[in-house]
């Protein structure tokens, strides 16, 4: 019957039994002036990004935190949903690291490829 709701039937990142996770988000405030401030990171590739972040330990304020650009995401044709989303895709991540929101600790590594040098 039309009225009645439909079962899900698509499949998502996450397994049977886990939270769900987050969607993408625009990175939060606290990370991307860091970024530029501390990483010297170009501001206009920091507040193009995208943050998928998942959390972790006994604490609701510590999360995983992986940073990627939309537009790279959409060439790959790659469907961004949640943190688990880009494990297959590991070159699309831009940054990733952890994040203590409480304490504002914010642990970050580059993992864009850097273009070698030639002499």
């Amino acid at each position: 019957m039309f009225w009645r709701k439909k079962e899900a039937t698509t499949t998502t990142d996450t397994k049977p039994g886990e939270a769900k996770l987050p969607g993408p988000k625009d990175i939060p405030p606290q990370i991307g002036s860091r970024m530029v401030t501390q990483m010297q990171v170009d501001p206009k590739l920091v507040w193009d990004l995208k943050a998928v972040m998942r959390p972790f330990g006994d604490n609701s304020h510590n999360f995983d935190v992986r940073l990627y650009k939309q537009s790279h995401a959409d060439d790959k044709k790659v469907k961004v949903k949640n943190y688990n989303s880009l494990n297959d895709y590991p070159k699309l991540i831009l940054f990733e690291g952890t994040w203590d929101k409480k304490n504002q600790i914010l642990k970050l590594d580059d993992k864009r490829v850097k273009a070698p040098v030639t002499s």
